[in-house]
């Protein structure tokens, strides 16, 4: 028995696509003619399947082994890769940590002798005001109002963007790692609105599941439909 061609499948799927009809079913004769129509389309599609397995099947074994080698031969570039890449996080990582411990430290300074030039003033106010002297109390007070030690900031080693000499050009991306350590919690706070409710994603064959073994048509939130299909073999 000769091989079924590809120029021969194509012809019956277009012959298909010229006599296919759409027929409504109404009773038990049209029933059993959408049935006859069903089989055929089955058929069709087991034809095609076979007829494409044996070439797609090698076209996945080059693929797979061509990807293999490719893949070998990425491994040691992948692997210095992820490491030099962790280096360079964990350094810039570190040195932003360093960098907000020393802008606190000149905040604080600076609030300090902003504190400290405050009281002096005070001191000075209390004086002016023993003495009855209500002209200099004011103009002490208006001072005091003005005492501002301007902000010193402390640079970045690192800029946000270096273009590294004979290198790529490195873009600091500030972001932060999360681990669930409670899920019952994390829900809670999806419930009360202080996180989005697109962070969870609901696996619909799970639920299916829970609730056919539940027995019930009623849960709340869902809109449960009991409908009768087919299996057609």
């Amino acid at each position: 028995m000769s091989k079924t061609t590809e120029a021969e499948i194509k012809k019956e799927v277009t012959v298909f696509k010229k006599k296919y009809t759409d027929i409504a079913i109404v009773d038990k004769e049209t029933f059993d003619v959408v049935g006859e129509n069903l089989g055929r389309i089955i058929a069709m599609k087991k034809k095609i399947t076979e007829y494409w397995a044996e070439p797609i099947a090698k076209a996945h074994s080059l693929h797979k082994e061509l990807n293999e080698k490719k893949k070998e031969m990425l491994a040691p570039f992948d692997h210095a890769e992820k490491f030099e890449r962790k280096k360079i996080q964990e350094y810039l990582t570190a040195q932003e940590m360093k960098r907000r411990e020393d802008q606190k430290k000149l905040d604080d300074e600076r609030r300090k002798k902003e504190e400290a030039e405050k009281n002096k003033i005070d001191k000075k106010i209390e004086k002016a005001k023993a003495s009855g002297n209500k002209e200099k109390v004011k103009e002490l007070k208006a001072e005091k109002e003005e005492v501002c030690i301007a902000p010193a900031t402390v640079e970045e080693e690192i800029k946000q963007t270096t273009r590294i000499e004979g290198g790529p050009t490195v873009s600091k991306k500030k972001d932060i790692k999360i681990t669930i350590t409670d899920e019952m919690e994390v829900l809670g706070l999806v419930v009360k609105g202080v996180l989005p409710i697109g962070i969870i994603k609901i696996n619909e064959s799970k639920l299916k599941q829970a609730v056919k073994l539940s027995g019930r048509m009623d849960l709340p939130g869902l809109l449960i439909e009991e409908i009768v299909g087919a299996s057609i073999r």
